[in-house]
Parts: structure tokens; sequence; C-alpha cells
């Protein structure tokens, strides 16, 4: 005889019906907002026991008709952009425009040019004495020494000269992804297909979505974040993961390079990567999150652990690798690259979450320091508002980040002014906690209260040579 409590009675009612709601949710086709429409469709995979990937398929056709614009997208983009005055805008040594105003030349800023050999048009540059040359987005790449993509140089340009990037560029590819980087990205976008799979699977994905339930997540918001579940690793299914990629045709090296499997310790680096049965998932009894690029590819997973006691860190990342550079990525920042309102940077990617189905664009630096190279990456928002965890940790992330600002080159420290910091009142530990116990419209009040960096900063030197002199006073 079988005795179920009431409580477990409801807790099973409720798994049950966040499965159905799942499976309902998954059963109709994806809003434009919905999270598979943010994964860019031009990336293939093989097909896995003679299915295509699902995701990859849906509004493959919307996508492909967008992305056979794009050339043309972005020559109406050029168009509208004078080269001379972009041009202009660099104060080149030696500019001068000819009368007509239809020509102009300058001292070439790409080698030590003495006397002007640098001619400029509407829509081209060539320099005669280096050779160089190219349209208006290889120029602000160019000027800024190959820092910036072709994609970011197109995005650069069209905040200063034009009042937003177009709605249409949102699926330009980038140009400059090497095969490898692509492979790399294929594994990824195989694995999101897979973990979302389990998330949904009836006898394996349970502590899971047991733990979307406590969040409060609805299945909804799941799904548009394409939220999945590593299982945890067992004698009979520890390379589940391994073989899926096996059967979707990757290689072991190219699974290993992706970062998402560990290889047995008893193999030297040195080894060549040549045998499957050697790897087993990184991220096993994980809730996975993936993160896309600005290009909407899937580059990489955050793991939310599903068993405190015997999983030593809460939350891990994909490691470095040809396509993830955590400190150079905000989680969510693929749904406002193309924007330039108010961006909120949180710690977190359930605070991401939380603030973005508030209706509060916002992204996160995913658990870790905040860094330079992110700050740079929201730089053409109106405003960006950080708003870190209030515990030692967060406001010691916040310090940092105003120390390095205080001693970088003048010029980067007056590119800053857009930045700003927003305190969490006492006893709220991040935006998450605030959304469960606030409306939004409390925490854009708060938002509006937020201080500029440098004010931030002085009020907590301040406040720190105040405790300073009080506990020398006491002491004395």
């Amino acid at each position: 005889m079988i005795v179920i409590s009431f409580v477990g009675l409801r807790m099973m009612t409720k798994i049950i019906s966040y499965h159905y709601l799942f499976i309902c949710s998954s059963n109709q086709k994806m809003k434009v907002m919905g999270y598979s429409s943010r994964i860019s469709f031009t990336t293939r995979i093989p097909s896995c026991d003679g299915r295509k990937i699902s995701t990859l398929l849906a509004l493959s056709n919307d996508v492909n008709n967008e992305n056979s614009k794009g050339s043309k997208s972005l020559n109406e983009v050029k168009s509208k952009i004078n080269l001379i005055d972009v041009v202009e805008s660099y104060n080149l040594k030696g500019f001068e425009r000819t009368h007509t105003n239809v020509q102009a030349k300058a001292n070439c800023p790409f080698h030590n040019d003495k006397t002007p050999s640098f001619f400029v048009t509407p829509k081209f540059y060539k320099c005669f004495g280096c050779g160089a040359g190219g349209d208006v987005f290889k120029f602000v790449k160019e000027m800024s020494s190959n820092e910036l993509s072709y994609n970011e140089a197109i995005k650069e340009t069209c905040n200063k000269f034009l009042d937003e990037v177009p709605s249409e560029l949102l699926f330009q590819k980038e140009v400059t992804k090497s095969k490898e980087e692509m492979r790399l990205i294929e594994v990824n976008t195989a694995a999101f297909e897979y973990y979302k799979e389990k998330l949904l699977d009836v006898f394996n994905g349970g502590m899971a979505r047991s733990y979307l339930i406590k969040r409060g997540l609805k299945p909804g918001t799941s799904l548009k974040f394409g939220l999945g579940y590593a299982p945890p690793s067992k004698k009979d299914n520890y390379q589940d993961l391994v073989l899926y990629f096996k059967k979707c045709g990757f290689t072991p090296q190219e699974i290993f390079d992706s970062g998402l499997v560990r290889k047995k310790t008893f193999l030297a680096d040195s080894s060549v990567l040549d045998d499957y049965s050697v790897l087993y998932d990184r991220f096993e009894n994980r809730l996975m999150i993936p993160i896309l690029d600005v290009n909407h590819d899937v580059i990489g997973f955050g793991g939310r652990a599903l068993d405190s006691q015997r999983q030593n860190a809460k939350y891990i990342n994909s490691p470095e690798s040809i396509i993830f550079h955590k400190r150079n990525i905000l989680y969510g920042y693929d749904l406002f690259c193309n924007s330039k309102k108010d961006v909120v940077i949180c710690e977190g990617y359930f605070d991401a979450i939380a603030l973005i189905e508030a209706g509060i664009d916002a992204v996160s630096s995913m658990g870790t320091m905040l860094t330079i190279e992110q700050l740079k990456l929201v730089s053409f928002h109106q405003k960006v508002i950080l708003c870190m965890d209030n515990d030692e940790a967060g406001q010691m992330s916040l310090r940092r980040i105003c120390e390095k600002l205080i001693h970088s080159p003048q010029k980067s420290n007056k590119a800053m002014n857009f930045l700003w910091i927003m305190n969490l009142p006492l006893g709220i530990k991040d935006p998450w906690d605030f959304l469960a116990k606030n409306t939004p419209n409390d925490f854009l009040s708060l938002k509006e209260k937020a201080l500029s960096w440098k004010e931030w900063y002085l009020d907590i030197l301040l406040q720190s040579n105040q405790n300073n002199l009080q506990k020398s006073q006491k002491n004395y």
C-alpha cells in the first residue's frame, strides 16, 4: 500500500501541471519575441537520428527572407551616411574639403603620411601612399585599430550618424567568423536542443522543473529564455551528451573544444583526442542557461547547481574558448544590442530575466566581476545603470570598476559619462528579490535616483574616511 502525503501530492500536481504547460507552450508557434527566434538560423547543424533540429527550422523561411535583404539593407544604410562627414569627425591632420564638397583629402591615418595622400568621397576612401581603402564601416573598423568587428563598426557608425541601428540589420551575420568558430557554434546549438529536451523529459527533468516552480518562473518564461537541464551522470548515462554529439557528426576534438565536456584525468594534455569514450558532460545536474552573442549565436552556457549539498559551485560558466570570452560578453545583450535606450547591468542570470520580464532592458555580468570590456559593449546606450547584489562582493565589484575608471586614460574616463550606479534598499539582496516584493514601477523610481559613477564613488570614499576617523578617535 502506497501512502502519499497531501503536501507530496500537491507538489506532484504542480510538477505535472508545469510539464503539461511546457508541452503545450512548446507545441505552439514561437512568437517573434520567443527565445528560439533569437537564435541565428543561418547556423546549421547535422541531423541527429534523421531528425532536423526543430528550433533551427522554426521560422527559418522568415529569417532567410530577412537575410536575403541583408546586403540591400546595408547599402541603404550606407547611402544615408556621408563618409566625408565621418572622416572629418576624426580630426585628421591636413583634412580639407574641395570647393564642390564632393571630395576631401587628408594625411593618411594608417601610415606616416607627410603630405595628404588620403582621398575621400561620400562613399569610399583611398590612400595612394599605403593603398588603404574601403567603405565607411571599414574606415571606422580600421580607425579602432581593428578592435571593433565589422558588425560593431556598423553599430558604432549608425549610432553616431543615424538615430539608431536599423532593425533590418538585426540578422546581419558576423563576416569574420572562421570555420572553426562556426563549428563550435554548431556544437553549442546542438547542446541547446539536447538540454531543452531533457528539461521536458518526464522521468529525468523533474528536479529542474521543481526548481523553476520554486523560483516562480512560468513555463513561457523558461521557453523564451531557452532554459534546459543537464542530467546527473550515472554509470549507464554518463556519456549521453557525448553520444548525442557523435550522432550529430561532431568529432571528439570539436566536442572537447566547445567546453561542454571534460576528458578523463589520466589523459595527458598533449594526447590526440580521437576517442569519444574519454569524454563526459561538464554540466551535470544543472539548470542550463544558454548565452547568445550579438549575432544570436549560442556561444556558451551558464549552469545552476540543483544539489547544493553535493555540488561545490552554485554557478559555473562555459570555459574560455575561441567563441566564448567571458570578459567581453553580457548575458541577454543580444536582445538590446540594436537599441540606444537605458540598460541595467546586474550580476545574476535570473536578475536579468526578472527585469526583462518586467519590461526593463537588462543584462547580466554572469555572476562574475564586471569588466571594462563589458562596459564598452554597452557604451552606445543613453544610460547604463549598474545594479549589483546588495552584499559585500557586489559593492566591492562596483568599487573596483570605479577605481579602474579613475586610473584609465583621460579619454576613456570621459567616455564613461553614460555610467550610473543605483543602490538597492537595505534588506534587499538583488533585483530578483526586489521585484518579488515590489512592482516594476518601484524599480524604475529607484532607477531614477541613481548616481553618476563619480558621485557614487566619492560618496563611498567620504563614508570610508568618516568611518576611519571615528575609529581613530575611539582608539585615541
